[in-house]
């Protein structure tokens, strides 16, 4: 009997290869996860390649940002799977395949042109959308500045907190961040007065500051993994998307993939190094 994944010879009396069997017989989504290795599977190349990227796939090294992972079209929907690289599942998040290959050649071309990008077609999974501004309210009682204050807040200009260098927004913001010293000019250098606001710095998006688990989220990225002191002001998504990729690699990689997705040239497995990239391995398959 021949494997029902790849047609090498089966494993004793079973359905598949010993290869594909780790693969394919999980205890959940088992015909979900054999139709995904078998519409990835490459006679010519005796391998499986990513559905979105097309190049091939590790199989053994869980800690490769090429290893095989099985990915969600439509998120928290097991019904149907692909089969991807790690670092495209963890860059595709929770969006759906439609909204993935719509939002990725948007970023590319605002990486590009600088273009603002068309926030009503950048979605992701429903589409959370930033919550209404609501009356500012300290998270906690202030605390006077030691050796001075402000007489305007040194992030974003209106009336600071009596004893304060931040007016009560700014400093529910900052209460909890580290290394504050650095991240106060990049706060400042994202704020939109004419918005009131504060605007990622990958999409230009305005930001919430209000609910964490919202993907638009205010958060503090580190343009280098690992390396402190050099911070840019992103949302969430943008940050969980990057991943452990630097300013420049994750620009590189959405050029690329939406070069890919737009004109079916084969995507270009060496545009980056991974130089940063040290993910812990996965439990296996």
């Amino acid at each position: 009997m021949d494997c029902v994944v790849c047609g090498h010879p089966a494993w004793g009396r079973k359905w598949f290869c010993k290869r594909c069997h780790k693969f394919a017989c999980k205890t959940r989504a088992k015909k979900a996860r054999r139709l995904a290795l078998t519409a990835a599977w490459s006679k010519e190349a005796d391998a499986f390649l990513c559905h979105y990227t097309g190049v091939k796939l590790e199989e053994y090294d869980t800690s490769s940002p090429f290893y095989l992972t099985f990915d969600h079209p439509i998120p928290g929907d097991s019904s149907k799977l692909l089969v991807c690289a790690r670092f495209i599942n963890e860059l595709k998040q929770d969006m759906t395949e439609e909204q993935f290959r719509r939002n990725i050649p948007l970023l590319a071309e605002h990486f590009k042109t600088g273009a603002p990008i068309d926030r009503s077609l950048f979605q992701v999974g429903e589409d959370t959308p930033i919550p209404e501004p609501v009356p500012e309210k300290a998270t906690s009682k202030p605390v006077p500045c030691r050796g001075w204050y402000a007489e305007t807040c040194v992030i974003c200009g209106k009336e600071p907190i009596k004893g304060s260098i931040y007016c009560t927004r700014c400093r529910n913001i900052m209460i909890n961040e580290p290394d504050r010293p650095n991240k106060r000019p990049l706060l400042k250098a994202a704020h939109d007065p004419a918005a009131d606001g504060f605007r990622c710095q990958y999409t230009g998006f305005l930001l919430d500051i209000q609910v964490r688990l919202n993907p638009w989220h205010l958060n503090f990225d580190h343009r280098r993994p690992g390396v402190d002191g050099d911070y840019i002001v992103t949302c969430r998504l943008i940050n969980d998307m990057k991943t452990e990729l630097s300013d420049e690699e994750f620009k590189k990689v959405v050029i690329d993939l939406a070069k890919h997705f737009e004109t079916g040239e084969p995507y270009n497995r060496d545009v980056i190094k991974f130089e940063y990239w040290d993910r812990p391995r996965m439990p296996g398959p």
